[in-house]
């Protein structure tokens, strides 16, 4: 049903976990040290089944991993 997309989603995300990010409600937190999206779509390249890996442009990678990276407000930032 989702076939490429959920293929791309699973990869990032497990790059990002691999690569150590802290999150909050699914997003990196403010001002912590992040990888570059470079990276992380570099290694969800490696994570993707051989079989979608052709049909998938690194400029999706980079563009999936730019929306994972996206920072999230740390909750205690927003009470003051």
């Amino acid at each position: 049903m989702y076939g490429d997309k959920l293929d791309v989603y699973v990869a990032v995300t497990r790059a990002i976990v691999a690569a150590g990010v802290r999150q909050f409600d699914g997003r990196p937190i403010l001002g912590e040290q992040q990888p570059e999206a470079a990276d992380i779509a570099a290694h969800s390249r490696l994570l993707l089944a051989p079989s979608v890996s052709p049909r998938i442009t690194d400029d999706v990678l980079f563009a999936a991993a730019q929306r994972h990276l996206a920072v999230g407000a740390w909750p205690f930032s927003l009470l003051l």
